[in-house]
Protein backbone atom coordinates (compact mmCIF):
# COMPACT_ATOMS: atom_id res chain seq x y z
CA UNK A 1 0.00 0.00 0.00
CA UNK A 2 3.03 2.69 1.14
CA UNK A 3 4.28 1.82 -2.83
CA UNK A 4 0.90 2.68 -4.52
CA UNK A 5 0.54 5.61 -2.09
CA UNK A 6 3.75 6.80 -3.56
CA UNK A 7 3.31 6.14 -6.76
CA UNK A 8 -0.11 7.77 -6.26
CA UNK A 9 1.44 11.20 -5.55
CA UNK A 10 4.05 10.97 -7.98
CA UNK A 11 1.99 10.30 -10.52
CA UNK A 12 -0.29 13.29 -9.04
CA UNK A 13 2.58 16.01 -8.81
CA UNK A 14 3.49 14.80 -12.58
CA UNK A 15 0.02 15.33 -14.08
CA UNK A 16 -0.95 18.49 -12.67
CA UNK A 17 -0.13 21.66 -14.51
CA UNK A 18 1.02 24.65 -12.56
CA UNK A 19 1.58 28.17 -14.00
CA UNK A 20 4.78 28.93 -11.88
CA UNK A 21 8.40 28.96 -12.11
CA UNK A 22 10.10 26.09 -10.44
CA UNK A 23 11.34 27.69 -7.83
CA UNK A 24 7.37 28.34 -6.45
CA UNK A 25 6.96 24.51 -7.51
CA UNK A 26 9.78 23.80 -4.83
CA UNK A 27 8.08 26.13 -2.20
CA UNK A 28 4.86 24.55 -2.60
CA UNK A 29 3.86 21.28 -1.31
CA UNK A 30 0.44 19.22 -2.76
CA UNK A 31 -2.86 19.92 -1.14
CA UNK A 32 -5.26 16.99 -2.03
CA UNK A 33 -9.02 16.66 -1.45
CA UNK A 34 -10.41 13.90 0.00
CA UNK A 35 -14.38 13.55 -0.19
CA UNK A 36 -16.09 10.47 0.95
CA UNK A 37 -20.10 9.71 2.04
CA UNK A 38 -19.08 9.35 5.40
CA UNK A 39 -22.51 10.06 6.68
CA UNK A 40 -25.93 8.64 4.80
CA UNK A 41 -26.90 5.30 2.66
CA UNK A 42 -23.77 4.89 1.19
CA UNK A 43 -21.36 5.92 4.01
CA UNK A 44 -21.12 1.55 4.63
CA UNK A 45 -19.36 1.55 1.69
CA UNK A 46 -16.97 4.78 2.06
CA UNK A 47 -16.16 4.81 5.81
CA UNK A 48 -14.27 1.75 5.30
CA UNK A 49 -12.10 3.21 2.42
CA UNK A 50 -11.56 6.12 4.45
CA UNK A 51 -10.33 4.47 7.32
CA UNK A 52 -7.93 2.40 4.35
CA UNK A 53 -6.83 5.71 2.80
CA UNK A 54 -5.96 7.21 6.40
CA UNK A 55 -4.30 4.41 7.57
CA UNK A 56 -2.01 4.10 4.12
CA UNK A 57 -1.74 8.06 4.35
CA UNK A 58 -0.55 7.70 7.77
CA UNK A 59 2.32 5.09 7.24
CA UNK A 60 3.16 7.21 4.80
CA UNK A 61 3.70 10.04 6.82
CA UNK A 62 5.89 7.63 9.13
CA UNK A 63 8.73 7.20 6.71
CA UNK A 64 9.39 10.73 7.25
CA UNK A 65 9.51 11.61 3.54
CA UNK A 66 9.88 16.07 3.20
CA UNK A 67 7.49 16.08 0.52
CA UNK A 68 4.76 13.56 1.83
CA UNK A 69 5.17 15.36 5.62
CA UNK A 70 3.96 18.98 4.18
CA UNK A 71 1.33 17.06 1.99
CA UNK A 72 -2.42 18.34 3.72
CA UNK A 73 -5.97 16.52 3.27
CA UNK A 74 -8.96 18.69 3.01
CA UNK A 75 -11.35 16.26 3.88
CA UNK A 76 -14.95 17.08 3.18
CA UNK A 77 -17.89 14.79 3.70
CA UNK A 78 -20.46 13.95 0.25
CA UNK A 79 -23.31 13.04 3.02
CA UNK A 80 -24.28 10.81 0.25
CA UNK A 81 -26.08 13.43 -1.38
CA UNK A 82 -24.85 14.81 -4.85
CA UNK A 83 -26.40 18.09 -4.55
CA UNK A 84 -24.06 18.49 -1.49
CA UNK A 85 -21.40 16.42 -3.20
CA UNK A 86 -21.41 18.58 -6.02
CA UNK A 87 -21.02 21.62 -3.91
CA UNK A 88 -17.88 20.26 -2.06
CA UNK A 89 -16.06 18.95 -5.20
CA UNK A 90 -16.48 22.76 -6.92
CA UNK A 91 -15.63 24.21 -3.94
CA UNK A 92 -12.36 22.02 -3.34
CA UNK A 93 -11.57 22.24 -6.90
CA UNK A 94 -11.83 25.86 -7.38
CA UNK A 95 -9.26 25.99 -4.67
CA UNK A 96 -5.63 26.55 -6.54
CA UNK A 97 -3.54 24.40 -4.00
CA UNK A 98 -5.56 21.51 -4.17
CA UNK A 99 -3.71 19.29 -6.97
CA UNK A 100 -6.32 16.37 -7.04
CA UNK A 101 -9.17 14.45 -5.37
CA UNK A 102 -9.78 11.53 -3.99
CA UNK A 103 -12.95 9.79 -2.65
CA UNK A 104 -16.09 8.01 -3.02
CA UNK A 105 -16.36 4.45 -3.48
CA UNK A 106 -19.75 4.48 -5.53
CA UNK A 107 -20.02 4.49 -9.05
CA UNK A 108 -22.45 7.35 -9.69
CA UNK A 109 -20.31 9.29 -7.32
CA UNK A 110 -17.12 8.98 -8.28
CA UNK A 111 -18.40 9.65 -12.13
CA UNK A 112 -19.92 13.02 -10.64
CA UNK A 113 -16.50 13.95 -9.01
CA UNK A 114 -14.55 13.05 -11.88
CA UNK A 115 -16.68 14.93 -13.85
CA UNK A 116 -16.04 17.67 -11.62
CA UNK A 117 -12.88 17.26 -11.75
CA UNK A 118 -12.09 17.46 -15.42
CA UNK A 119 -14.03 20.97 -15.86
CA UNK A 120 -11.04 22.04 -13.33
CA UNK A 121 -8.15 20.04 -15.05
CA UNK A 122 -7.72 18.04 -11.70
CA UNK A 123 -7.13 14.87 -11.28
CA UNK A 124 -9.56 12.43 -9.17
CA UNK A 125 -8.83 9.09 -8.36
CA UNK A 126 -11.60 6.18 -6.54
CA UNK A 127 -10.40 3.84 -3.97
CA UNK A 128 -13.25 1.57 -4.75
CA UNK A 129 -15.84 2.89 -7.92
CA UNK A 130 -15.51 -0.43 -10.37
CA UNK A 131 -17.25 0.33 -13.45
CA UNK A 132 -15.41 0.23 -16.51
CA UNK A 133 -17.45 3.71 -17.91
CA UNK A 134 -15.36 5.51 -15.69
CA UNK A 135 -11.70 6.40 -16.80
Amino acid sequence: MKIFLGLLLLTLLSSCEKEADQKELDEKFPTVGVVFNLTGKHSSLDIPSFKGFQLAFDKLLASNDEVLNQMELIVQDGKTDPGIASKKLHSLYKNDEIIAGIGFSDTSFAALAGKEAESFKKIFISPGATSPALT
